[in-house]
Parts: structure tokens; sequence; C-alpha cells
């Protein structure tokens, strides 16, 4: 039986978790402010309106997959995505998206580009740190735990039935 959880990850245990954490939290977040926008005049905008409620939708997708499924292209996935939230908008303010353009002084776009970037940090830092205790080998994770009982039961202990 292999190393459980508990004994991976060592002092990088409490980073990734926190980092997924806020990484949830920005993915949430960032999902609520597009449903909101959404509800509140992008829908109307075409296109754009059906690309904030795919972006809501996938917000909460994303954050549910990363609390339930532990692998580390999981919190990969939500990281790029927070990133290419920031560039769809940074896209918007610059040359127009989709015939539409917006304006970082349109409610709720700075949050959003700082919510979006914390999350990118956060997730990209725990896919980092979930890859490297992937990466770390078998031998490595015993040889930092105590010594087991022999598991090999067929040889008769010393001294016994003499």
């Amino acid at each position: 039986m292999g190393p459980t959880d508990e004994h991976r990850g060592g002092r990088a245990r409490p980073l990734r978790a926190a980092a997924l954490a806020v990484g949830v939290l920005a993915l949430v977040g960032t999902a609520l402010v597009h449903l909101h926008l959404w509800m509140h005049g992008y829908r109307s905008i075409a296109t754009i309106g059906t690309l904030f409620l795919l972006q809501w939708i996938a917000g909460f997708v994303l954050a549910a997959v990363v609390v339930v499924w532990h692998r580390w292209f999981v919190p990969l996935v939500g990281a790029l995505f927070l990133a290419s939230t920031v560039g769809g908008l940074l896209l918007s303010v610059e040359v127009g998206l989709f015939g539409f353009t917006d304006s970082l002084g349109a409610p709720y776009a700075g949050m959003s580009i700082v919510v979006e970037a914390v999350g990118f940090v956060a997730l990209a830092t725990a896919a980092v740190l979930m890859f490297l205790d992937r990466r770390r080998p078998a031998t490595a994770l015993r040889a930092s735990q105590s010594p087991a009982a022999p598991t090999d039961r067929s040889a008769p202990a010393a001294g016994a039935n003499l």
C-alpha cells in the first residue's frame, strides 16, 4: 500500500491548499461578476452576452471540478481560464472583440482583473506544487516514513519453533 496524501507534499501541502482555496474563490468571484453583468445589460450585446453567460457557467463548473478532482492539470485549466478572461477584457478594451469595445472604466472591470490575476497566480502555484508532488519518487516518500513491520511472513522469526 502506497503513501497516503497526508504523507505527500510535506510543507508545501498547506500552501497548496491555500492556493486552491484562493483559486476557487476567484473562479466563483469572476463567475458572479459575469452573471451580474449579463443580467444588467451585457446579455443584449451580440456574441458578448452569450460569452458572459458561458463564462458564468464555466467559472462555477471549474470551481467545482477544482474542489472535487485533485489532479495537477485541473488547477492549470482554471488558471488558463482566468488568464483568458483577463485577455478577453483587455482585447475588448484595446481593439474590440466581436464588434464590441469595452472600457476599463466599465463597472467591475478593475475588480475583475485583480480577482482573475490573483486567481491565476494561485491556481498556477497549486498546479506546479501538485505536479512536483506527483513526480516525487516513491523511494523518497518511503524513506521519510517510519519503518514498518516486515511484510514477509513466510520466514520464521528467530528462535521460533526450535
